[in-house]
């Protein structure tokens, strides 16, 4: 039980971490973890996408605001393991600033932050508990701020990312002045027969494999590609070229992800995305980098983005080339 007398009150978080816009559960990749009350109700869910053997990002779900500014003890059902079962809930965590530094860092009280239970739970249950704090390489996205010390010190989120990052809402009328169209390309609405070029585009943005993870968002959400306009025409010594020059999934108003070989014709799928979808506005999570033009524009929302990790910044992905990165979902 967590005794007061040596117990720190919980400060008020700025830091909100990004939710999943959409849900994420038969997403190849994805383990989703709950905590339930006794009644049954789920209070907090959360999920972890394996990004690779020892790399995953972490997605906040649904969280009950009467205990996200507590401490709260869980228990973990032998037949159900990702189900965790909420125990007690208290105002203060338990004050360990006089354990020895080893006990500080090593030791988990049982009274802790509803995050931090998920987070282990799920960190164990997908990258595994042998050699954990050298192999958890977890990413979160916070928006707002990330001055909130329990997200550093206690999730252990020690890790800034090189890239600055920030979620805009744009106005379609407005961005529709600023976003130049090429007519060397031509943005199409994704068929199904064009999956394998799907997937030879994104293999180029790193060195992941996300066949699946693809194939299960092109059932979800739509989707957009941009193409030559003219058929390239290469002799027969030469390597034949990517059939698309970009693509996006597109959810709602939401714009989850935009990939492009460069500024232009990003630029050109945006614009065919807003003129298709015909929405009154649209948000998307990018660079700083990218999208100068429309962070400038009178009516623009602009949220800064914080990536942080537990151990070190993922390698391997150009981001010159990712316009709009999936928020929320995955690490790009």
């Amino acid at each position: 039980m967590c005794n007061l007398q040596s117990s720190v009150p919980i400060a008020k978080s700025r830091s909100i971490p990004a939710k999943a816009p959409l849900p994420v559960d038969g997403i190849p990749g994805n383990t989703i973890s709950n905590v339930k009350s006794d009644d049954g109700k789920t209070v907090a869910t959360a999920a972890l996408m394996r990004v690779s053997h020892n790399m995953a990002y972490f997605s906040l779900i649904h969280v009950d605001s009467v205990i996200a500014q507590k401490a709260v003890t869980v228990s973990t059902p032998e037949d159900d393991p990702l189900n965790l079962k909420l125990g007690e809930i208290y105002d203060n965590l338990p004050f360990r600033h006089h354990y020895p530094i080893y006990i500080q860092v090593h030791h988990n009280n049982p009274e802790r932050l509803v995050l931090e239970h998920l987070l282990d739970n799920l960190a164990e249950t997908v990258l595994g508990r042998n050699n954990l704090e050298l192999k958890k390489n977890v990413t979160i996205d916070l928006l707002d701020s990330d001055g909130d010390a329990h997200f550093r010190d206690r999730l252990g989120f020690f890790v800034t990312d090189r890239q600055q990052f920030v979620q805009l809402t744009v106005a379609a009328a407005e961005a529709g002045k600023v976003l130049k169209k090429s007519s060397d390309y031509k943005v199409e609405k994704f068929r199904a027969t064009e999956f394998q070029d799907l997937v030879d585009f994104d293999n180029t943005l790193s060195t992941q494999t996300r066949d699946e993870f693809l194939e299960a968002l092109t059932k979800k959400v739509q989707v957009f590609v941009v193409k030559p306009a003219k058929q390239v025409v290469i002799d027969e010594d030469e390597k034949k070229p990517l059939a698309l020059a970009g693509y996006a999934f597109v959810h709602g108003d939401r714009i989850l992800s935009l990939y492009a070989d460069n500024d232009e014709i990003a630029q050109t799928l945006l614009s065919g995305i807003v003129e298709a979808t015909k929405a009154k506005q649209f948000t998307l999570a990018t660079s700083t980098s990218h999208w100068r033009q429309l962070a400038a524009l009178p009516n623009t929302q602009s949220r800064p983005i914080y990536r942080r990790h537990t151990r070190a910044v993922p390698a391997n992905v150009k981001w010159d080339r990712i316009f709009a990165f999936n928020v929320g979902i995955n690490l790009f």
